[in-house]
C-alpha cells in the first residue's frame, strides 16, 4: 500500500511539472490549436494540418488495437497525439527539463498519454516511414499506461525493441551501425541501456537495431505469443530475472547467451551479405567472369580458325600436287 501510495504521489508530480511545460491548451484565446476526437483518443493540431491530423487519428485508432493485441495489454486512455507544424515548435513544446535528443522525430510521454509528433513536412519523411514511427509511439503509450497501472517497468531497451519490432523499423543500415559497433568493440551492453539511449546518432541506431534484434530472437525461439509474455511478465515482476523465468523457464543468463550467438550472426554476416557494397562487388566479379570467359571463348575460336586454315592449306596443296601428277607432261 505504501509503495502504491509513493507511486501515485510521484506520478501526479511528475504529470503536473510536464502540463505545465509541455500540453499545449486548446481553449486557450492566444492558441490556434483544434481538436479532433475519436476516444480514446484525441489529435491537437494546427488548421493547415486538418486533413492530416483526420489521417493520424484513423491511423492510431488502428494502431492502438493491433499493439494491444500483440502485447495483451489493455489500451484505456485517454491519448492525446500532438501534431507539431515545425521542428521549432516541437522543441518549444518539449518540457524543458527533460528534452528529447536532437535526431528525434517524436516523444512519448507516458505518464500524460502524450505522443509528440512532428508533420511529415517538418520531419522531413512521409509514406510508410512516418506510419511505422507514429505506431512505435504507440506502443510506448500502451506500455507506459501498463507500467503506472501495475507497477513494473520495462528497461528502456526492452521497450524501444518491442516499439522497433511492432512498427517493423528495422532497416539495413541500422543492422550496418550495429555491425560496426560490433567489430569496433563499441557496442554497448543492455545494462547500460536500461534508463536511456545514447545521444550519439550512431550508437543509438546499434542500439535500436540490438533490441529489435532481442525481440525477434524470443519470437522466433519461443513463438509468436512471445513478446506480450515477457513484457507481461516484466511488468508483473519487476524483476528481469524472475521475468524471463516465468515467461520461458530459462535463466536470464541462458537467454542472453543465446541472444549474443544469434546477434552476432544477424549483425556481422547478414548486413555484410547484403549490404550495396557487396552486392555491387558481385555484380563486377561476374561481369568480370563473363567478359574473361567470353575472351578465353573467343581465343579458342580463332585458334580453331587458324587450325582450319592450316588444314584447309595442306588439303589444298594435296590437290595441287595431285593435279601436277595427273597433268600431263610436254616435252
Amino acid at each position: 500500500m505504501k509503495r502504491s501510495a509513493i507511486r501515485v504521489f510521484i506520478y501526479l508530480l511528475t504529470t503536473i511539472t510536464l502540463l505545465t511545460f509541455f500540453v499545449p491548451d486548446a481553449s486557450s484565446a492566444e492558441s490556434d490549436w483544434l481538436v479532433l476526437e475519436n476516444p480514446p483518443l484525441k489529435v491537437r493540431y494546427h488548421e493547415p494540418a486538418e486533413a492530416f491530423a483526420r489521417q493520424v487519428l484513423s491511423k492510431s485508432a488502428i494502431f492502438l488495437v493491433e499493439v494491444a493485441k500483440v502485447l495483451r495489454l489493455p489500451a484505456q486512455g485517454p491519448y492525446i497525439i500532438v501534431l507539431a507544424g515545425s521542428r521549432d515548435e516541437f522543441v518549444r513544446l518539449q518540457p524543458t527539463a527533460t528534452p528529447g535528443p536532437e535526431w528525434a522525430g517524436a516523444l512519448t510521454y507516458p505518464q500524460l498519454g502524450v505522443v509528440l509528433l512532428m508533420t511529415p513536412g517538418a520531419l522531413g519523411t512521409s509514406g510508410s516511414g512516418y506510419w511505422s514511427l507514429l505506431q512505435h509511439e504507440m506502443v510506448h503509450l500502451v506500455v507506459g499506461e501498463a507500467e503506472f497501472q501495475q507497477g513494473g517497468r520495462l528497461p528502456r531497451w526492452l521497450s524501444e525493441g518491442v516499439a522497433t519490432y511492432i512498427a517493423g523499423e528495422m532497416r539495413l543500415p541500422r543492422l550496418l551501425h550495429l555491425s560496426w559497433a560490433q567489430v569496433t568493440g563499441s557496442a554497448i551492453p543492455f545494462e547500460e541501456l536500461e534508463r536511456s539511449f545514447p545521444e550519439n546518432p550512431a550508437l543509438a541506431e546499434a542500439a535500436y537495431a540490438q533490441s529489435y534484434l532481442f525481440v525477434q530472437f524470443i519470437m522466433r525461439k519461443y513463438g509468436r505469443d512471445a513478446v506480450g509474455k515477457l513484457v507481461a511478465s516484466v511488468i508483473r515482476e519487476s524483476n528481469m530475472n524472475e521475468a524471463v523465468f516465468s515467461a520461458f523457464g530459462v535463466s536470464l543468463a541462458e537467454l542472453m547467451a543465446g541472444f549474443q550467438d544469434y546477434a552476432k550472426v544477424k549483425a556481422t554476416w547478414v548486413p555484410v551479405i547484403t549490404s550495396s557494397a557487396t552486392v555491387w562487388g558481385a555484380i563486377t566479379l561476374l561481369f568480370l567472369l563473363t567478359y574473361v570467359r567470353k575472351r578465353v571463348a573467343g581465343y579458342r575460336v580463332l585458334r580453331d580458325w587458324d587450325l582450319e586454315d592450316e588444314q584447309d592449306s595442306g588439303h589444298d596443296l594435296v590437290e595441287d600436287n595431285a593435279s601436277e601428277e595427273k597433268r600431263p607432261t610436254i616435252h
